[in-house]
């Protein structure tokens, strides 16, 4: 019986029969960027063809307006339907294994797959103030870069310190019925503290970096949306990860992969008895799922 996610990632662990390598422990993991060419990873030999079909097959979704989400969102253009582009999948699958051998030491499903691209805006709010997500500690991200990207072309941002290491926050998310108070309410930073953060040897650093480029992280690190302030606006993909307790043939499917139009919580999950008798998962048992909203 699992009555809290660190139980049920356990539970994971013991059911994994595949290697694990452990090159990036998850206790050990806050932020880590990846150039192209970077020789600490093991880049798939089409890796940048893949990258361009789905830069290529994003921008016409966007010029033609089709497969949107809320079309009309000031801060950021969403493709919603990316399923007409196998390179999503089959990057989904590689990022998922890579995470299973060298981080999670379990099994793992892409929960979502968010495509958007930055807007201009002069609205300092939601993601574009420094926040967490306060997701469940053993959820992870895993943000790509689908065109060149420059500090003023609507950079990632982050809190890091002089390692590179990010500044996380304790999840408020012990079990479904279990919860902590939040570090900070709602989960966003005020100024004040962040000066403080600074005074502790953090500082704002934007990750730039060429199409290609991807950011593994911890939602719960503190970061930030930034503004585009010129022409190529930030055109990224965003992987969800968490940990599951069987294989799947694919990591990514329309039986539980979301994207924006049916995303949900995806903060957390419901965790039953067991996993034999839980009623939702992407092979029909699993962990059901919880329909909140995703602030």
């Amino acid at each position: 019986m699992t009555e809290t996610y660190k139980e049920y990632f356990d539970y994971c662990k013991d059911q994994y029969q595949g290697e694990f390598y452990g090159e990036l422990p998850l206790e050990d993991l806050t932020v880590k960027k990846y150039s192209k060419g970077d020789p600490s990873f093991k880049w798939p030999e089409d890796y940048q063809s893949k990258i361009k079909n789905i830069h290529d097959y994003c921008k016409l979704k966007i010029e033609k307006r089709e497969g949107l989400f809320d079309p009309e969102h000031q801060n950021i253009i969403k493709v919603d339907d990316y399923y007409g582009c196998p390179e999503v999948t089959e990057l989904g699958n590689f990022f998922s294994e890579y995470l299973e051998k060298n981080t999670y030491n379990c099994y793992s499903i892409v929960e979502a797959v968010l495509i958007y691209e930055s807007l201009p805006n002069e609205y300092n709010r939601s993601s574009w103030m420094w926040h967490y997500d306060d997701n469940i500690s053993q959820q992870l991200k895993l943000m790509v870069y689908l065109n060149d990207v420059e500090e003023d072309t609507g950079a990632f941002e982050i809190l890091a310190n002089s390692r590179g290491d990010g500044l996380a926050m304790k999840s408020s998310k012990i079990g479904p019925s279990t919860k902590t108070p939040q570090a900070y309410e709602g989960s966003r930073i005020p100024e004040e503290d962040i000066e403080r953060f600074n005074g502790l040897g953090y500082s704002s650093y934007k990750i730039a970096g060429k199409a290609g480029t991807f950011c593994l992280f911890s939602p719960n690190c503190i970061h930030r949306a930034t503004v585009p302030k010129k022409q190529p606006h930030r055109l990224c993909m965003i992987y969800n990860f968490r940990p599951y307790h069987e294989k799947e043939i694919s990591k990514v499917s329309k039986s539980f992969t979301k994207s924006w139009s049916n995303l949900g919580n995806i903060k957390e999950y419901d965790i039953e008895a067991s996993a034999s008798t839980s009623s939702w998962g992407p092979s029909g048992e699993g962990w059901r799922r919880v329909e909140n909203n995703n602030g």
